[in-house]
């Protein structure tokens, strides 16, 4: 089976409480005429009581070209990725020529090559690694990988390999757009990558004596019909426009709930 062996997370310098980011939403709507209580109200259910942002707050508030904003996304992005995949090989001991493939999660912004192209440089990854790119799966998408991933190395058991996840909410930010999936959208996301190292069962591990790994037992995935318009992104000359629909707390519940109860 495919062990979890170790992960890491990095977040961007930018951190942001939940009463200063609440002060900068009602000012925002306030400016452009609208009541900020119920989208307040919100906020201050939404359980975040601190996130962390790569973009600064003078850049925030500002219109801003889609080609600026995934510049920054992208040069953020590798920044954070690469931070989070060394902290998790030293906190497993691997080290990276002993990588047999790399997976990258986001769906937040555009490169090409994609952010694990840029960390085979940057961390001296083998030649030979394998590449698996993983893009536009949203909030599915860590989970996703790792189901991926363990496929793979129960194909090839003596390889390690590592997933890193990045996602970048606030270069995405749209100052004029006042729609209610927006203004949820900013209650919920912030910035940070995370990655996690897994190993087949005939890996050969540093730490592995003694350490306890979690397992991945089996996976499955499961397209749910007619859900295209569930949650997502629209691209407009602007950038990224968040997709939310007002149904997505019934279709957890009356959907997903029951497909991973079956599951398990």
């Amino acid at each position: 089976m495919t062990r979890i062996v170790g992960s890491a997370l990095a977040l961007p310098e930018h951190h942001v409480t939940k009463d200063v980011s609440q002060d900068y939403m009602r000012r925002w709507l306030e400016q452009h005429g609208v009541n900020p209580t119920k989208v307040l109200e919100i906020a201050g259910n939404a359980g975040v009581e601190s996130r962390y942002y790569c973009t600064d707050s003078e850049l925030f508030f500002k219109d801003r070209a889609f080609g600026d904003r995934n510049a920054e996304y992208s040069e953020a992005a590798v920044v954070l990725a690469e931070e989070a995949v060394r902290g998790a090989f030293q906190a497993t001991g691997v080290d990276p020529s002993q990588i047999g493939l790399i997976a990258s999660v986001s769906c937040t912004g555009f490169m090409i090559p994609s952010v694990d192209a840029f960390l085979a440089n940057r961390l001296g990854l083998p030649a030979h690694i394998r590449r698996m790119p993983i893009t536009l799966l949203g909030c599915a998408a860590g989970a996703m990988s790792i189901s991926h991933v363990s496929d793979i190395l129960q194909a090839h058991p003596e390889m390690i390999a590592v997933i890193v996840a990045v996602e970048l909410a606030s270069p995405s930010f749209q100052v004029r757009d006042l729609t209610m999936a927006h203004l949820v959208s900013c209650a919920l996301f912030g910035d940070g990558a995370a990655a996690v190292v897994l190993a087949g069962d005939e890996a050969p591990l540093p730490r592995a004596e003694g350490t306890l790994s979690p397992e991945v037992r089996a996976t499955r995935t499961h397209f749910f019909p007619d859900s295209i318009r569930t949650m997502g992104f629209d691209v407009k000359d602007t950038g990224f426009h968040i997709v939310l629909d007002p149904s997505i707390p019934h279709f957890l519940d009356e959907s997903i709930w029951p497909t991973i109860v079956a599951f398990l």
